[in-house]
């Protein structure tokens, strides 16, 4: 399980309101002939590396919204992956699925961000934080 912040507009105010997404595994409830996914009302839900885009888009729009540290959640597996959510605002990058499939994931992508920034000669990944620049 994981959770994730993201935005929402409150249709009966003009007001954007920030708050906390529960993702988890798919679960699986056996109907009476056939299993059949339940993917609603916090039963269920999203994974995996299909999240990455859209994890790393709501991160960040939330982090031009709000001036906190932002935890990036959602189909990370590779340091590429990691170095998309720090470039669009997150403080820290978590790992979940991949982690599941392959316990040594965070390692390796430590490593591979290690590796980015001696290729491009960044001594903090502090610095690139937030360095993304997106016209939309």
């Amino acid at each position: 399980m994981a959770l994730g912040l993201f935005l929402w507009k409150n249709p009966m105010r003009s007001e954007r309101i920030y708050s906390w997404l529960h993702l988890e595994e798919t679960k699986m409830n056996k109907g009476l002939q056939a299993y059949q996914a339940m993917v609603a009302l916090g039963s269920g839900g999203v994974s995996g590396p299909g999240l990455l885009p859209v994890g790393v888009l709501a991160t960040w729009r939330v982090s031009r919204a709000v001036k906190v540290p932002i935890i990036g959640i959602g189909g990370v597996s590779s340091g590429s992956d990691a170095l998309q959510y720090m470039m669009a605002g997150a403080s820290l990058v978590g790992v979940g699925t991949a982690a599941m499939r392959d316990p040594r994931a965070p390692q390796r992508i430590v490593k591979e961000l290690d590796a980015w920034c001696r290729r491009h000669d960044v001594y903090s990944l502090a610095g690139i934080i937030g360095t993304l620049e997106w016209s939309i």
